[in-house]
């Protein structure tokens, strides 16, 4: 009895063993990082997992698209090779990230995430193909610089309707714009209807909060803001 409990342990130990070394972690690396590893993986997997209607305005060289709001999305994954290295980006990263967990749960060996999905990948000049259709730009360059160049101290949120932080933000923003209205001017500009503008501006995640006074820009900041910080920002501007 004694020695069939004693193997018994032993069992379980080299089985807990053996799932701590195949159980894998999602990489996430930045855009230079990711080409490289990229470069020297042979027959990896390049999934963007953002719309078709993204997928078409410009994406990385090889990748394929499949769409992570598409209701068998987990079943078209399902069927890569698990054995070999897949590569997920999207937008921002958001979407990205949940995907790479949902390849985790599912016992894919290696998984990169890109940090700051496309919108990093092109600041960072690196090589994508060319949009399938033109991108429809509703905010210019010359539409930001008539904006920051009134008197009025301005705060720009740069967001996109898909952006989970974005939206709990916008409340945020819309109690704010009330509250200082005919001091600070606080517009919002959707990432996907800014192209150019999104470019030039080196923006490489969402949400980003920007202030301007005087045609100079005071101060950016990255990622969710909660009223406390905007409110910090706006009260800077008036100084």
């Amino acid at each position: 009895m004694k020695h069939l409990l004693f193997s018994g342990i032993l069992l379980l130990l080299f089985s807990c063993t053996q799932h701590s070394q195949t159980a894998q972690s999602v990489q996430l690396l930045a855009p230079q990082a990711y080409a490289e590893q990229l470069k020297s993986s042979s027959g990896a997997s390049i999934i963007d997992v953002r719309t078709p209607e993204e997928f078409k305005g410009g994406h990385l060289k090889e990748s394929v698209n499949f769409n992570i709001y598409d209701a068998d999305f987990d079943t078209r994954i399902g069927k890569l090779d698990r054995s070999s290295p897949v590569f997920v980006y999207c937008k921002a990263g958001g979407r990205s990230a949940d995907a790479a967990e949902r390849l985790k749960k599912l016992g894919f060996a290696s998984i990169y995430d890109l940090k700051g999905g496309f919108m990093a990948w092109n600041a960072a000049g690196l090589e994508s193909t060319a949009a399938e259709t033109v991108q429809q730009e509703k905010f210019t360059i010359t539409d930001f610089e008539k904006l920051i160049g009134t008197e009025t101290p301005i705060l720009i949120d740069y967001y996109a309707p898909w952006c989970g932080p974005c939206k709990k933000m916008e409340p945020i923003l819309n109690t704010l714009s009330q509250e200082y209205s005919g001091k600070v001017q606080i517009v919002r500009i959707n990432v996907d209807e800014a192209p150019n503008l999104i470019k030039q501006q080196k923006i490489e995640n969402i949400p980003v909060v920007s202030t301007f006074k005087n045609g100079q820009e005071i101060k950016r900041v990255t990622g969710f803001q909660d009223e406390t910080a905007m409110r910090a920002m706006i009260e800077e501007l008036l100084k």
